[in-house]
């Protein structure tokens, strides 16, 4: 019983901590699909070949 809490309390600062990075992580990811979706289909969209490049 005692290892359960002691893994709750270190789940939880564990948690916090890896929630920082991995926070950004889905917050930056719901905003970026809408981004990061944009530039795969513009690069498959002729917007690519219209580009001089």
């Amino acid at each position: 019983m005692e290892n359960k809490y002691s893994s709750i309390p270190i789940s939880i600062p564990t948690s916090t901590s890896n929630p920082s990075p991995l926070k950004p992580t889905p917050t930056q990811i719901s905003n970026a699909p809408p981004q990061s979706i944009p530039p795969p289909n513009n690069a498959h969209s002729p917007a690519t070949k219209s580009s001089p490049s």
